[in-house]
């Protein structure tokens, strides 16, 4: 097993800031794992939903691909209607 140097920090743990414990790489491991198989039957499952829940499902999943676009209020003068 390595041993980290604390350095001056002193970091309790010994280990380097930003590293990973035994705890946390296992879990990653087991999600890694999760989705995998759900990866495998996720089509199928997808194609059995009813279209309202299809649609929803899209809208949840669509914000994590696609940036949110910003919303702007346009106004006018010292902040009041715009005249045309």
């Amino acid at each position: 097993m390595a041993k980290y140097n604390k350095g001056k920090s002193g970091n309790p743990s010994g280990r380097p800031k930003g590293a990973k414990s035994k705890f946390t790489t296992a879990l990653v491991e087991r999600i890694e794992d999760v989705l995998t198989k759900l990866d495998e039957t996720l089509l199928e499952d997808i194609e059995k939903l009813t279209p309202a829940k299809r649609v929803e499902a899209f809208l949840q999943l669509q914000e994590y691909a696609r940036p949110k676009l910003s919303r702007k209020e346009h106004t006018g003068e010292g902040g009041g209607p715009i005249e045309i």
